[in-house]
């Protein structure tokens, strides 16, 4: 419905009523609507690339367009948070959108998504104010707790304590610093 109404020249704010009344209609919560928002938002960039393939740089630019204060992407997802149970959804939807994208098209569009570009997601969703600090470190605990059991050994790299740290590190910095290095 996202990527279809965008595709068609829908506005954001006609999208969202049709995500609210899917979920009043089906009786679901925010956090169901952003679990199928939020990665149908971010695979957006990669259909409308133009060129064979896509890089990193090119893709987090794509994003960074969308969820800029104005972008399509943060007027569908903004309207959905009600607290910080919604902006944990939002990340932990981001790393499943990673984590499905890995699995399914490895190096098919010519990057992988996993790393330091989960982490610049990460950065971006927080700048624009989809997610607080507050919501990441809630979501560090659940992945700390959960490791074990639930994580491939991918997630297990991208979230253990030296990577957690850089990335707590990197977001002192702006967005536009860590796209441009």
């Amino acid at each position: 419905m996202i990527s279809t109404g965008r595709v068609e020249g829908h506005a954001p704010e006609n999208l969202l009523m049709e995500i609210k009344g899917l979920k009043f209609a089906q009786n679901k919560t925010y956090c169901n609507c952003l679990c199928g928002a939020v990665p149908e938002l971010l695979f957006i960039p990669i259909k409308e690339c133009t060129t064979e393939s896509i890089n990193q740089m090119v893709y987090l630019s794509a994003v960074k367009k969308l969820i800029a204060a104005q972008g399509f992407a943060t007027a569908v997802i903004k309207p959905l948070i009600q607290g910080q149970q919604e902006m944990v959804t939002i990340i932990e939807a981001t790393e499943e959108f990673v984590i499905l994208y890995e699995d399914v098209m490895p190096d098919k569009r010519g990057f992988a998504l996993f790393g330091a570009t989960f982490q610049m997601l990460l950065q971006l969703l927080e700048d624009a104010e989809l997610v607080s600090e507050e919501a990441f470190e809630a979501w560090i605990e659940q992945r700390e707790d959960t490791i074990t059991t639930r994580c491939s050994l991918k997630l297990r790299c991208v979230i253990s304590k030296s990577n957690i740290n850089s990335c707590a590190a990197s977001r002192g910095k702006s967005s536009s610093m860590i796209l441009a290095s």
